[in-house]
Order: structure tokens, then sequence, then C-alpha cells
């Protein structure tokens, strides 16, 4: 496999235990951390009886028939996400099929050890054929039980906008500080946007912007450092590919190390 020259990033990053628990701590325990494909298609096959359908990313894990018969079902995914809260989804039964589409509504809250500001949950629309449908929602997920036939359509839209995170008082290494976030995507700021990172952050409003010049694509966080100066943020997947390896592995003892990149600034 051969790697753009993005994806070759430096040997080793310092970062807390608390960093890892806001980059995966899902309450569902599915955050992805890179964009699914644009088209995704997956088949169901048979398990214990009921059709489920295998490895389609975040948003439609499985599908359970309810009658003595299986069925072969196609799902078509099309989304950008995590870029975009849209999602759209096309239900093919091999044949009109009566069952249940269990369909993700992620949970953005990290743990009680983090508050994001603005809180973000839940979705903000769903449709199934262009109508507006309210499902039952069952441990994160919207559950659509009726009638499929091919060609079926569910779309709906995530609510996707910056966040700040603050993490509680008790967690010392991160006190009075700050980290951004955007759906499930954590971000970091590092000294190849910005020229100093070892500063505060001011309370200006933060944007999302598509930048397909950098890094191969991604959707940055803009804003504004406490003196002014603006301030950009990459996803933490991105992190630390414009600089280069450090030639061993950093001693603890090393107190002068360059940090080229930072989650809680």
């Amino acid at each position: 496999m051969t790697f753009p020259p993005f994806a070759r990033r430096s040997l080793y990053l310092f970062v807390t235990c608390c960093t890892l628990a806001a980059c995966f701590g899902d309450s569902n325990a599915q955050q992805r951390a890179m964009a699914p494909p644009a088209n995704a298609t997956t088949p169901a096959g048979s398990q214990n009886g009921a059709p489920v359908i295998r490895s389609l990313p975040d948003f439609v894990p499985l599908v359970e028939h309810y009658g003595p018969a299986v069925v072969n079902v196609e799902v078509v995914q099309k989304t950008d996400y995590p870029w975009r809260g849209s999602v759209a989804i096309t239900v093919n039964p091999e044949q009109s099929k009566t069952f249940s589409v269990f369909v993700r509504i992620p949970n953005r809250t990290t743990s009680k050890l983090y508050k994001e500001s603005p809180a973000i949950t839940g979705v903000k629309q769903l449709t199934v054929n262009g109508e507006p449908h309210t499902p039952e929602i069952r441990k994160g997920y919207a559950v659509i039980t009726r009638e499929w036939k091919a060609g079926d359509r569910i779309e709906l839209e995530l609510p996707m906008e910056p966040q700040r995170i603050a993490a509680d008082e008790r967690i010392v290494a991160d006190a009075h500080q700050v980290a951004f976030k955007y759906g499930p995507l954590i971000y970091n700021v590092e000294t190849a946007d910005n020229q100093q990172i070892h500063r505060k952050v001011s309370d200006a409003p933060l944007r999302a912007e598509w930048r397909p010049d950098l890094l191969g694509g991604v959707m940055v966080i803009t804003g504004q450092w406490a003196d002014g100066s603006p301030l950009l943020a990459i996803p933490n997947f991105a992190r630390m590919n414009r600089v280069g390896s450090p030639p061993e592995y950093p001693s603890e003892r090393e107190d002068n190390r360059s940090i080229n990149s930072k989650v809680w600034i």
C-alpha cells in the first residue's frame, strides 16, 4: 500500500489518558475517526434466523426480521460524515418484507468528567421516503419498523457544529484548558498552522471550514487566540504529519522537548 505524503507522521506523540478518553469516549463506543466511503453498500446475511447487515459504517448495524423467512437485504449509504451531518440510506430487500432497521443516533456525551459547549445530541430530522418520521429510540438506535420494498429511503440530519470541551476540575492536567470537538472528532492545534500554541484561546465563535488543500481534505475549526490572532485546528487523526520523526524515543527526563501539536490548550 502506498501512502500519500501527508500520511507519514511522527512516531511519538505525548498525550494524557484524558486526551485518549476524549478521543474515544463516545458513550455508545462506536466513534469513527475517519470518514466512511461516500457510497457504502453492504449485503445482509442470516444469523440465528434473522438477516444481519454486516460492518456498515456507523449508522445501520443490523436489520431485525419478524417472520419465519429470511430475506436478503442490500443497504446503500451515501454520506460525507463526519464532515457533514446528512446521511441517506437506501434499503433494497430482494422482496417486500416487514422488518426493523436500526439506525444509530450518536450520543456525543463523552463522560461526566467532560462538558461540551454547546451541548449537541440526538438527530435534527429523520424522514422515510421524504415523509417526517418519529422513530422509537432504543439504546441509542432509531428503530424503524415497516414493510420495506426496494428503493425505500431513510434520510437523517445529525447536528454538527464546533464545540468546546472543558474537563472536570479534578483532572489537574487539563485544568483551565479547553479542547475542540466537531461531531465525533477531537481536534489539535499545531505549530504548522499557529506560530505559538502555548497560549490561551479567546471566547470568539468557532467555525467549521472545509479545506480541500490541507492534509488530503479535512474540516478545520477556526477561531481566535486571546491576543486576537487567527487560530486553526485540525482533526486529531491527521496530527503530526508536517514535522519530521524524532531520531529516537524521547526520554521522560527531557524537559526541553518541542511540542508541535496539542489537544488541550
